[in-house]
């Protein structure tokens, strides 16, 4: 029988990314803080809770601030990267026309634009991958 045939995902499939311990321990925290508030909703009596909740909710949110400056990070850095190796090219007309010529209109210089775009979709391709949001999954 043949090998490919009993594999049940195929070699380009990538399998599920894993959810980390943080990120359920995350979810749960504040599911449960978010319930006693609407708790204190309520009952008056559970207003001395109150304060340590917002607290809590106060750090939470500027840690997922700072996780998203984080993960956000090398998707700023590609853009920065491709205007610039995009926006040289209209430079290099004004800088030296012949340059330009040569770098639009020879086989090689179409050859390097090629790889240049190449490269940005790939490395495009990578950042998003790298920087997509984790599921969750039960």
């Amino acid at each position: 029988m043949n090998e490919a045939a009993q594999t049940p995902l195929s070699a380009s499939a990538e399998a599920p990314r894993p959810v980390s311990r943080h990120a359920v321990t995350f979810v749960l925290i504040t599911v449960f803080l978010v319930y006693m508030v609407m708790a204190c909703q309520y009952d008056r009596g559970l207003k001395t809770t109150l304060t340590p909740i917002v607290s809590k909710l106060s750090d939470m949110r500027i840690v997922n601030g700072e996780l998203e400056n984080l993960v956000f990070g090398p998707r700023k850095e590609l853009i920065t990267m491709a205007a610039l190796v995009v926006l040289n090219i209209p430079l290099l007309r004004f800088i030296n026309a012949d340059w330009y010529d040569v770098l639009m209109h020879s086989i090689p210089g179409q050859i390097v634009l090629a790889i240049c775009a190449g490269a940005i979709f790939i490395s495009f391709a990578f950042v998003v991958k790298l920087t997509q949001p984790i599921e969750y999954r039960r």
